[in-house]
């Protein structure tokens, strides 16, 4: 009963959080050590692997990823109803 007044926040939370990690690429290596985030994965394909394509691909994920959560988010209502 809860759970579906909480939705639309819950679904412009996970927004907001996605895309603004997509561009932070320091801090988890420097706080996290070893592991890497995709956007890290995705910067060091475009510089230091000079693997292009892969990079791309990386990408067009992070770009489809962000590009479905802002359509369930516009399907659902959640900003109109915040």
């Amino acid at each position: 009963m809860i759970f579906p007044l909480a939705l639309p926040g819950v679904i412009a939370g996970s927004i907001f959080v996605f895309s603004l990690t997509m561009g932070d690429f320091v801090a988890p290596q420097l706080v996290g050590g070893g592991s890497q985030v995709l956007g890290g994965a995705i910067k060091d394909r475009f510089g230091v692997a000079a693997d292009f394509p892969f990079g791309a691909a990386l990408a067009m994920l992070a770009l489809v990823t962000l590009t479905g959560f802002l359509a369930l988010t516009r399907r659902s209502g959640a900003l109109e109803n915040l």
